[in-house]
Formats: structure tokens, sequence, C-alpha cells
């Protein structure tokens, strides 16, 4: 990405099909409005690889724009999981996490990111790090944070355009934790609580085309907020209730360029 136009655009489209299906988020103002449905009909449903292997409560998706790969946090499996396109299985490796011994458990991976080129980014329910992996599965960094080990782990993480990472703690400690692209801690940002402009129950991070993050959060008074690049509170949208305008229980969040614009 990197500042530039996503490559293959149908191909982006796609990509995105496939990780709402995956993620399975229900939008109630599609249900409300058929045409709103007939637009956000997926172009192909993955259910899992060609192998017979099937997903388990994926709780991330990601999109390498470079390799036009899929990455797949496969959750309740412990997997990491790597597809093409068209729903082709090309590599899965368990996830493990370092304990507060030293060893090496069985994690449980929640959110996938792609930093350069051939990096993987992964939050883990069980690590209060993200944990830096290689294309063959292998940790080759740990981007630490201030969370102790056993409060929850890593909530989301995300990548910015301009190579930025976003690590969001978890549960009712909702902060924002931001890391240079060559994984240098630069700071944090974000107050806990419940109230707009708070962070609680982070599930989702996105970079908006126009530089802002959008936070989506399932404790909060408003599940969508959106804030400045420094953290400070611009606007939020989306009670958690049922009905258009709203979102009963978000868990996932992706954006695209704007409609018929130039990137």
């Amino acid at each position: 990405m990197h500042g530039r136009c996503w490559p293959q655009w149908t191909r982006f489209r796609q990509a995105l099909a496939i990780g709402a299906a995956l993620i399975g988020v229900g939008l109630s103002a599609h249900a409300a409005n058929p045409a709103a449905a007939e637009l956000a009909k997926p172009e192909l449903v993955v259910e899992g690889s060609r192998d017979g292997g099937r997903f388990n409560s994926p709780r991330g998706i990601a999109l390498n724009p470079t390799t036009g790969e899929i990455i797949v946090a496969n959750t309740s499996d412990h997997r990491i999981e790597v597809y093409s396109l068209d729903g082709r299985l090309l590599v899965r490796f368990e996830h493990r996490v370092r304990a507060e011994d030293g060893t090496l458990i069985e994690g449980l991976p929640r959110s996938v990111a792609v930093a350069g080129t051939s990096r993987m980014l992964v939050a883990d329910s069980y690590a209060p790090y993200v944990d830096v992996l290689d294309y063959r599965g292998r940790s080759v960094a740990e981007l630490k944070t201030p969370v102790p080990q056993g409060a929850g782990g890593i909530s989301a993480v995300a990548v910015t355009r301009n190579g930025t990472i976003l690590a969001a703690g978890p549960g009712e400690k909702g902060r924002i934790y931001v890391f240079a692209p060559d994984f240098t801690p630069i700071g944090s940002w974000g107050e806990p609580g419940s109230d707009l402009g708070h962070l609680s129950g982070i599930v989702a991070m996105a970079e908006l085309p126009d530089g802002a993050i959008a936070v989506v959060c399932s404790q909060t008074e408003v599940a969508v907020q959106i804030f400045s690049p420094e953290g400070r509170y611009l606007r939020g949208f989306g009670r958690h209730d049922y009905g258009p305008g709203n979102f009963s229980l978000p868990s996932g969040l992706a954006v695209t360029p704007p409609q018929g614009l130039p990137c």
C-alpha cells in the first residue's frame, strides 16, 4: 500500500466480499433494504480449504495487496492460514505464543494485518504483544506493550498507508499503542471508558482515506468512533442495538477508497 492505489481493484473488491463471508457480520440496514442487500452480494464465498479443512470461528482477515493473498486468523483452530483469491490454501500453521514462564503455548489468534510485503502481524488473545511472523510462520519480532500477561492479550492490529502499526489493548482497558514501520514504539493514545471518545472492548481498527482512524468497540456508547491519527475524538455512529444504522455485535471493519474517486 504505502500511499499508492490498490492494485487490481476488482481483486480487492472480491477479497472484501470474501472477508465479509468469513467474518459473518450481519448489517441490519441491508436486511431492511433489498437494494442494499443486492449491492452487498458476495462475488465468491469461501468456506475453507479444498483439502477438507473448514473455518472454525475465524476472527481476523487481511489482504496482502502486493501478493494478492488473503490471510485468515482461523481462531478456534489456533491457526493462521493463507489463501489465494480463489480460495486455494497456500500455507497454514499453528500460532503459538510465549507464556509468562517463557514456554510456547497454543495461541488464539484474533486479528491479522500485513506489514510491508513479507511480514504478518498477529494479535492473539493469549499474548500481550503483537507477534511479527514471516510467511513460514516463524516469529521474527514482538511488538511489546504495557498490557500485563493474562489480561486478555492484544485485541486488534492494523497498519496505516504509511506503515504505522496500531495495536489495541484488551477489554475495559482500551488503549491504542502505536509503532513505527521499523517496529519502534512511538507512543499510545485513548482513554478507557464507555462514553463518547473513550475506548472499551476494541474489536477492530482501520485507517480512513483522509488519514483518520476508525475504531470499532463492543462496550462503548456507539460502535464506531473516528479519531485523528493523534487520538483526538472526531465523531461516532451506530448504537449497540438492532435496526437500520445500528450494530448489535460488530466484530470487524474494512475500508475502501471513495467510490469513483482517484486514490
